[in-house]
């Protein structure tokens, strides 16, 4: 055989060797997958009934200082006391007037205190063509996307984020309802947000590095097969005569 021969076939020798390899260490990367995987999935799922439970009690909260009913000299100016009452349960507190609001039993000019109440909300880092081991982008669309129950376990970490989700309405200084058991218990809830997402994220980090493993190894294997057959044909052609072979 010429020398063009011998090298190209040493170069296609070591890509069927390396193919060779890929059924076990497929296996091994899929065995992390299944290892990992469901502490990925409940350590996510917990972060996420956490936050639900932080949301009902949201919801619970400005079901009651949200009251629009309770007429005009129920409702006070004072936002300390929007602060005071309705801790990191609110943001964007601020004063308004009766026409701003859908309080009933005011009039248009009247000054009243509030602070607005929205959901909190966890958040994955997702990489959707993880499991696409015929693309190239396993990057492509990447980013934080809502932590549902539907994709519990997925991404590579969580975060969460206070007041991040939707708006849920308005509270107002009254002196009329008690909302202090139930801040006292959303504080307690939320407090534990941010562990329970750290939790997550290790979880979901051995969790993807297997994913990415998979995906890699999937990938290597179809690009080594497509090279094969490049080198074959290659080696066809530099090892017959009528093109002045071996070379």
């Amino acid at each position: 055989m010429g020398s063009v021969v011998d090298r190209l076939s040493e170069d296609r020798d070591d890509l069927v060797k390396a193919n060779d390899a890929m059924p076990d260490r497929r296996k091994r990367a899929e065995a992390d997958i299944v290892t990992f995987g469901p502490p990925a999935e409940a350590t996510t799922n917990n972060t996420l009934t956490n936050i639900d439970a932080g949301n009902a009690l949201k919801n619970s909260i400005f079901s009651i200082g949200g009251n629009v009913g309770l007429g005009s000299v129920n409702y006070g100016t004072s936002t300390s006391n929007i602060t005071t009452k309705f801790g990191s349960a609110v943001i964007s507190v601020g004063t308004t007037t009766g026409n701003f609001t859908s309080i009933t039993g005011i009039g248009s000019a009247q000054v009243v205190a509030f602070g607005k109440i929205f959901n909190d909300v966890a958040k994955i880092y997702d990489y959707p063509n993880i499991t696409n081991y015929n693309t190239d982008l396993v990057f492509d669309g990447e980013g934080f996307v809502n932590l549902t129950s539907s994709n519990v376990g997925k991404g590579v970490s969580t975060r969460v984020y206070q007041s991040g989700g939707s708006l849920l309405g308005l509270v107002f200084d009254t002196s009329t309802s008690d909302v202090s058991s139930l801040v006292s218990e959303y504080t307690s809830v939320w407090s534990k947000s941010a562990d329970l997402a750290d939790v997550a994220t290790v979880s979901q980090d051995y969790h993807s590095e297997a994913q990415f493993a998979l995906w890699g190894l999937n990938r290597q294997e179809k690009l080594n097969t497509i090279e094969t057959d490049r080198l074959n044909n290659s080696i066809g052609i530099a090892s017959n005569s009528a093109y002045g072979g071996p070379w």
